[in-house]
Order: structure tokens, then sequence, then C-alpha cells
């Protein structure tokens, strides 16, 4: 795995978290990778509007899919909401529900760090999220050059 797609795991895997409830047992195993896309929409549609959040996320889906087949009834509608077009969405409590959510939560933020950088994405996560730590990024925040 290379520096980018540990980073983007490590990211996602956090921002996961930072959606995921209580411990009670009711929550579907996906519904927090989907919130934490979600939470993204805004700051992203601001930034390239929600075609270009649209585009981003549809990418991202593509290449999730292409190792995790559980994702492959997701679409995305042309306001760039999430939809399943399969079966009942959270039937699926396994680690294959877990594991999905992170290959798409991780692939959006890849995509973000390749096109926008780190920085830009950074700026990005924690107006989504402006509650959370500030090293909930898990990224080193690097110093100017003098």
């Amino acid at each position: 795995m290379n520096d980018i797609t540990a980073s983007a795991r490590s990211l996602a895997r956090r921002l996961i978290t930072l959606e995921s409830p209580s411990e009670d047992g009711s929550e579907p195993a996906f519904g927090p990778a989907l919130r934490a896309v979600e939470k993204l929409r805004r700051p992203l549609t601001r930034l390239s509007g929600t075609a270009g959040y649209r585009s981003l996320v549809m990418r991202a889906l593509a290449l999730s899919s292409a190792y995790t087949p559980w994702l492959t009834p997701l679409r995305i509608e042309p306001d760039g909401s999430i939809q399943w077009a399969g079966e009942a969405l959270y039937s699926d409590t396994s680690d294959g529900a877990e594991e999905g959510g992170l290959a798409l939560v991780s692939e959006l933020v890849a995509l973000l760090i390749t096109f926008i950088g780190e920085g830009i994405t950074l700026q990005l996560v924690r107006s989504a999220w402006p509650d959370a730590s500030p090293g909930i990024t898990g990224f080193e925040e690097k110093e100017a050059p003098r």
C-alpha cells in the first residue's frame, strides 16, 4: 500500500469513527460511512459544485466497488445523494458492509488528496467536522519552508 492510500485509509477510518453511534447495535454497519460521505458533501459542493462532488463520489464508488462488490447497488443521484438500488440497504451487518464503507470513504479521501492536496483536504475535513479534535485527521501538520 502506498503512502497516500495508507493516509487516506487512516483518515477515512477516523471520519467513520466520528460518525459511528454508540455500541448499542441498532446502527447498520454501513451507516457511518454513508454519513461521513454525506457530511463531506457540503464543503465539497462549495469547492467544486454539485457536478464536481457527484463526479468525485461516483469515481470513489467505481474504484471501491472493484474490490468490494457489496457496493455495486449504490447509485449517486443527480443531486449527489447516495441511494441503494438493491435490497434493503442495511441487511448486511457483516464485516463486508464495514469494509465496503471504509473502501468508499478511503477512495474519496484519496481522490481529494490527489486532486487538491493534503492541506485543502484537511481544511475540508475540518469544516465538515468543526467540533472534532485537531488530531482527527491523522496527518502531521507540515511547517512551511523558511
